[in-house]
């Protein structure tokens, strides 16, 4: 169960058929052994992978029933997932504050239980620089990305991404086109959806600066 979870995370943004397909066979699992912990899992990489589509109904809906599960199961732990991508659903609808609200929720019970909540501070990060609160952007993000680099592991590309937003925001563009170059050198040229953003941000910052080629070169390799 555990594992088909987490392929439906995986398969998530590149084949969503095949993360739905990996998470509907884990739910079916879960229930049949009565793995509440398993189901709680599947549930949300199913309604994680709904939002990416564009279901925003049924992926807050599946959120709360990974939520409604873990709490007749007494598994107060395992509610950090679902909380942290119902953060994720209103951010995608424009609610920072709220998005704020399930992330910082999210990130507390991780933290209690012994686990990073550096993707919940990354993503506290993104959301006040969407509502234009640099200084409390910068705060999160800084500690999300000193999390990551004392793990060891690759760093997420998110984080350089999110920083750059915030220095490009500052008008410091050259720290941010360094953050954008970062973040690309993580993810590489070739990556998905998170090397897109980050060259048509690099795009944008020429743009700003009138370098008119570049600006167009690297909004032609975002495309």
């Amino acid at each position: 169960v555990l594992i088909m979870a987490e392929l439906a995370g995986s398969y998530r943004v590149p084949k969503p058929d095949s993360a739905l397909f990996f998470g509907q066979q884990a739910v079916k699992l879960a229930q049949q052994i009565n793995f509440a912990k398993g189901e709680i899992r599947a549930l949300a990489e199913i309604g994680r992978t709904q939002l990416d589509v564009g279901s925003l109904p049924k992926s807050l809906e599946l959120q709360f029933r990974a939520l409604q599960i873990a709490e007749d199961n007494h598994l107060p732990a395992e509610t950090a997932m679902p909380l942290n991508y119902m953060g994720s659903i209103y951010f995608t609808l424009g609610n920072y504050s709220k998005a704020i609200s399930y992330y910082r929720q999210s990130m507390v019970i991780d933290e209690a239980n012994h686990k990073s909540g550096r993707l919940q501070k990354m993503n506290i990060g993104n959301a006040f620089e969407k509502m234009n609160q640099l200084d409390s952007a910068l705060y999160y993000e800084e500690q999300a990305y000193e999390e990551m680099a004392r793990a060891g592991n690759r760093i997420n590309p998110i984080v350089f991404r999110n920083l750059g937003n915030i220095q490009a925001k500052l008008g410091n563009n050259r720290l941010a086109m360094e953050y954008y170059r970062k973040g690309l050198q993580v993810q590489g040229e070739s990556g998905g959806r998170v090397t897109a953003i980050a060259l048509n941000q690099i795009a944008k910052l020429y743009q700003k600066e009138n370098q008119l080629d570049s600006s167009i070169y690297y909004a032609q390799k975002g495309l």
